[in-house]
């Protein structure tokens, strides 16, 4: 399950690995791994 927390920038989310993206197992967004948690934040600028 993802979780999703919105700034005035962008948004940070925590998600597990089945979880991810492609941009973020390419490495677009910065990523960000606690234990079994990945963090990724998603810039304004970028389009989901």
């Amino acid at each position: 399950m993802t979780t999703k927390i919105r700034f005035p920038r962008g948004v940070l989310k925590v998600k597990q690995r089945h979880e991810l993206r492609r941009r973020e197992h390419k490495g677009e967004v910065p990523v960000w791994q606690f234990g079994k948690y990945f963090v990724t934040w998603w810039p304004s600028t970028i389009p989901d």
